[in-house]
């Protein structure tokens, strides 16, 4: 199974409670593998597998929670 490395800069992720919230919002979408929050740079990693997830599912689930994602980026594994 591939994996992909996803990051999303979330601007109002800006306290503990905040990035708990986004962890567990994308800990609950099937093929997510790893996620990784800082909360001094805005940024949330996510390590997913394509064939179960997608990024769009994941943005989906972040604004759910109610926090606004600003931009995404997919570098490479």
């Amino acid at each position: 199974m591939s994996k992909r490395e996803l990051r999303l800069t979330v601007p109002g992720m800006t306290s503990d409670h905040c990035a708990g919230v986004i962890s567990s919002a994308i800990g609950n979408v099937g093929g997510v593998q790893d996620i990784n929050t800082d909360i001094v740079t805005s940024q949330v990693r996510v390590v997913y597998v394509p064939e179960e997830t997608d990024v769009q599912r994941i943005r989906q689930v972040v604004e759910g929670a109610g926090y606004q994602v600003a931009s995404v980026q997919e570098p490479t594994l």
